[in-house]
């Protein structure tokens, strides 16, 4: 079996645009395959990629953001929320957030 292409460094940009772009808002796997790319892949620019690195720091802000913005709305009582959805909430939270 032939190895895929390796995409130049202009498609890789564009990928981890639209990449960085999708996964606060569809979550990991859902951007991973909307990209067509592996699980591994934004690990891997990750390690490599000083400015993905950068660009990712945002998109998790983004989304710690967002989980902060959900917990308020279930404290508030603007929103319901079951347990399991609550600690879901506060694990992903305290990855993206450790302080």
């Amino acid at each position: 079996m032939e190895d895929a292409p390796h995409p130049d460094a202009e498609e890789t940009r564009a990928l981890q645009r639209k990449f960085l772009a999708l996964w606060p808002i569809v979550g990991w796997q859902a951007a991973i395959r909307e990209c067509g790319i592996s699980n591994a892949t934004p690990c891997e620019w990750q390690a490599s990629d000083p400015e993905y690195r950068k660009l990712r720091e945002k998109a998790e802000e983004q989304i710690a953001d967002a989980h902060e913005a959900t917990l308020d709305r279930i404290a508030k009582g603007e929103e319901r929320g079951s347990a399991v959805q609550l600690s879901a909430l506060q694990i992903r939270l305290r990855a993206l957030r450790p302080a």
